[in-house]
């Protein structure tokens, strides 16, 4: 669907990051986990799916970064308190509007810790996948970015969206507010 674009898509959560402890939660089957590990993040990724799960520990494994790979829950993040410098989320399921994950994000994020996430996207081509992505948004009607993010007040939230010559990316970058 994304025209092999994916994987560079979720990149451009990487300048938004802050620190080195991050928590990749929704791995999926750790392509954007292995390479934080790689660029030198202290990462870590949290999956709640079996079948994803063992997908991602099969390539850290492959790749020696065996150890970076936790099952869990984004409702209920098997982590201590102020735990991360950064969450990183890419084309996340429905959880990211759930309020609970907010709740367990400011919890786990340190004093100035940050949520960044690639919320969506689409290709600027015309042809594929960009018609694709126009038939589908005419036939399901939905928004490209929703407006609405459940985010408590323990983090301050703004959306970004970022052009490249892969598409146009839309993310939520969310700090902890000092308290």
């Amino acid at each position: 669907m994304s025209g092999g674009r994916w994987r560079r898509w979720q990149r451009a959560a990487l300048p938004h990051l802050v620190g080195r402890r991050v928590l990749d939660v929704g791995c999926g089957p750790g392509h954007f986990l292995s390479e934080l590990i790689a660029a030198g993040y202290d990462a870590y990724g949290l999956e709640q799916s079996t079948e994803m799960w063992a997908g991602a520990s099969r390539r850290l494994a492959r790749k020696g970064q065996p150890g970076h790979l936790i099952a869990g829950d984004a409702l209920e993040l098997p982590f201590a308190d102020a735990s991360f410098d950064a969450l990183v989320l890419t084309f996340p399921p429905p959880f990211v509007r759930d309020a609970r994950f907010w709740s367990e994000a400011a919890r786990v994020l340190g004093p100035s810790g940050r949520v960044v996430v690639v919320e969506g996207a689409t290709s600027n081509a015309r042809l594929w996948p960009g018609i694709l992505e126009r038939i589908w948004e005419a036939l399901e009607g939905h928004a490209r970015a929703p407006e609405e993010t459940p985010v408590n007040g323990r983090l301050n939230a703004r959306r970004i969206t970022t052009t490249t010559p892969d598409g146009t990316i839309w993310l939520i970058v969310a700090d902890k507010t000092q308290t």
